[in-house]
């Protein structure tokens, strides 16, 4: 009998600690080596290399310990901090550590250990050289222009450290002041880049990319926020472009300011033409320049309402027709188009619509228009009750949201569910059960969820809907995780990995499994990705990695890679095996699994540009995570067998491949197009680089 596995707290709705992963990894970027006279400092927090750690360790007695370069409380701090003392052993390692621990007091720009042989034994000199005394900081604006920045705020931050040794502790404190004085007064773009400049004078020159807008633009959009209408048009608005822009204070050659850009806001949604506007900002490749870009969203003329109320005519003679012949695709068009339609005007909440479209459906006696209204109102109950809490707070990082508006949401859903089954439309009553196990989960009632999901996956197998069977395998395998069925987890995430594995040597297969993405409706779940995982009570590291992709994902108009799929399958496997103590099937899983992620990132953004709107760009970031997350899971796995060479390996690459991936995702934090997906993996991979690097 396989041991239960602890209860596991999904990650999701990501997008509301994103902050707070950024903040975390800030810290952890910031102590990186400083460059002193043209060298690099080493690492305050420096790890000892494979080949140091690889020469045998040969253990001393050290008779003496000195210090030379300083005296007085200087050379007291370097005694301290090194573990070496008069009267004990030491061995090659435990001379780095010190080294180390030296570094990490900051007073330092280098540090040698030079043992000696003595008749008593070994004297140990530490060699230090002391930093320079501060005397002036530079502060150097990325592209050069004049800085928004204050010298009096800059010293008024470095005074007390002006004519002291420096220290880099506290150097990298004022840096932090430095930040925190951009953020306050508007400037939310800036920040200090690169390695602070230390020369022998004592002059520290801080490079500061403070976020000068490069251009301006005007974009129009509709009420879903796209730059196209419903017929695929590109939007024209009919407000000149140069009277929205006048209204904004802040110009090309200026630093951008959140502030300025309200005021400039307001301004525009005064204009009667205007309904809604908005700002967001893009940074091009290799620059420090933004783009700053004015998103309206303009009224609806009475010409063009007109226009739109006889297509929605037109839509809803065209849905009639298609229940009159009984054509399932034709209906669920008309139904999109109808959708699309009746958003565009505006004028109602969708609540208020859906509720409207319930009565009329419930007056004429139309159960299909019924079933269709609860669904698009259960699916703005559930969208409305992730922005309005009960509680602001959160409980381990989860974001909170109003449980009652999710019950609500759920309730409807089984009104809309029964009058499906009653039609025995079970293309609808599975999208709707696999909506309802997935909010049922949100709400940690995983015993409901999982009777909800077992009614699901027999009706995906009666439609011949391979891809959203396993999908949903997935969902029900990793509920029983959170309730401890190890076992029966265990049987479901095997029997899913069996048809990612028919679905990638049958890919004709996957052709039938795009007809539910085809009957999209208003209250299908968009997508959902997250990671959870449990800490190995050996290692005491992150471990056990659990995916999640795709979870509800039976609106969209194309399949993922199923190697994708498979993969983060076998990656849980391969978590439940190593949880249970089976580490070589863990090993053999996990390889499989890290085999079949390696899909090259233009292959998968081709794939994906039917489903998601994400970028190339955060595609690749995507990919790099996955792998990164790949290492430390190895690392795990292999301290957990005892195999601390080939666990450090692993750490140590990921590390170092997860502090690159976290530079290019800092910069593409300011771009406008952040997809869920990467978003929702961001904070996973910054907790684990936290914890594994501590």
């Amino acid at each position: 009998m396989l041991s239960p596995l602890k209860p596991f707290k999904l990650i999701r709705r990501v997008k509301l600690f994103f902050l707070s992963f950024i903040t975390c990894f800030l810290c952890l970027l910031l102590s990186e080596p400083l460059r002193i006279w043209g060298q690099i400092v080493p690492e305050i927090a420096q790890a000892v290399s494979p080949s140091d750690r690889d020469l045998s360790e040969k253990r001393v007695l050290v008779s003496e310990v000195v210090v030379q370069g300083v005296t007085g409380k200087l050379q007291d701090i370097v005694y301290q901090a090194a573990a070496t003392k008069p009267g004990r052993v030491t061995t090659r390692s435990q001379l780095q550590t010190d080294i180390n621990a030296i570094f990490k007091t900051g007073w330092f720009s280098n540090v040698k250990a030079v043992p000696e042989d003595t008749l008593k034994g070994v004297r140990v000199t530490f060699e230090v050289q002391l930093n320079p005394v501060l005397r002036r900081m530079n502060i150097v604006p990325i592209p050069e222009s004049k800085s928004v920045l204050p010298t009096a705020v800059v010293n008024d931050i470095f005074r007390s450290q002006y004519g002291t040794v420096l220290n880099l502790q506290t150097l990298q404190a004022g840096i932090r002041k430095l930040n925190q004085w951009y953020q306050n007064n508007g400037y939310v773009l800036a920040k200090v880049v690169g390695q602070p400049r230390i020369s022998m004078d004592g002059t520290v020159t801080l490079q500061i990319a403070e976020g000068i807008i490069e251009s301006l633009r005007v974009q129009f959009v509709n009420s879903q926020n796209k730059l196209v209408s419903a017929n695929g048009q590109p939007l024209v608005g009919k407000t000149p472009a140069s009277v929205i822009l006048q209204a904004i204070e802040s110009k090309p050659g200026m630093v951008f300011n959140q502030v300025q850009i309200q005021k400039g806001l307001k301004q525009i949604l005064g204009l009667s033409s205007v309904k809604d506007a908005t700002v967001a900002w893009e940074i091009p490749k290799d620059s420090r320049n933004v783009i700053l870009i004015v998103k309206v969203q303009e009224t609806v003329s009475a010409s063009a309402e007109a226009e739109n109320t006889d297509r929605i005519i037109q839509a809803e003679a065209a849905l009639q027709r298609a229940r009159a012949q009984k054509d399932p695709f034709a209906e669920a068009i008309a139904q999109r188009t109808l959708f699309d339609l009746q958003m565009a005007t505006g004028k109602q909440s969708d609540v208020d619509r859906y509720q409207i479209a319930l009565k009329r459906a419930q007056a004429s006696r139309d159960r299909a228009g019924e079933a269709e209204a609860l669904k698009g109102l259960a699916y703005f109950y559930n969208k409305d009750a992730k922005f309005r809490t009960n509680d602001s707070s959160t409980e381990n990082n989860q974001p909170s949201f109003d449980k009652d508006k999710k019950k609500q949401a759920i309730a409807t859903y089984q009104a809309a569910l029964k009058i499906y089954q009653e039609l025995n439309n079970d293309t609808q009553a599975a999208i709707i059960l696999r909506n309802i196990g997935f909010m049922l989960e949100e709400l940690d009632d995983y015993p409901a969820a999982i009777v909800t999901y077992r009614k699901a996956v027999p009706l995906f197998q009666k439609l011949k809907q391979p891809f959203w069977q396993a999908l949903t395998l997935n969902n029900l395998a990793a509920s029983y995780r959170e309730i401890g069925e190890t076992d029966q987890s265990l049987a479901l995430q095997q029997q899913a990995s069996t048809l990612w594995q028919y679905l990638r040597e049958h890919p004709d297969q996957l052709e039938s499994s795009s007809l539910l993405s085809r009957v999209y409706q208003p209250g299908d779940r968009p997508s959902e990705t997250g990671i959870s995982w449990t800490r190995s009570s050996k290692s005491g590291s992150q471990a056990d990695i659990k995916f999640y992709l795709g979870t509800s994902d039976l609106r969209n108009g194309g399949l993922i890679d199923v190697r994708f799929a498979e993969g983060m399958t076998l990656l849980n496997l391969g978590g439940i095996y190593q949880t249970v103590g089976d580490y070589q099937q863990a090993l053999y899983t996990f390889k499989l699994a890290l085999s079949l992620l390696q899909i090259p990132p233009s292959t998968l953004y081709a794939q994906l540009q039917n489903v998601s709107t994400v970028s190339q760009k955060n595609v690749e970031l995507f990919t790099d995570m996955v792998d990164v997350i790949g290492d430390f899971l190895m690392h795990t796995l292999y301290a957990d067998m005892g195999w601390q060479q080939q666990a450090q390996d692993h750490r140590d690459r990921a590390l170092s491949k997860g502090r690159i991936l976290i530079e290019k995702t800092l910069q593409e934090i300011a771009t406008v197009n952040k997809t869920p997906e990467l978003n929702s993996l961001l904070p996973a991979v910054g907790s684990l680089l936290i914890s594994w690097g501590a």
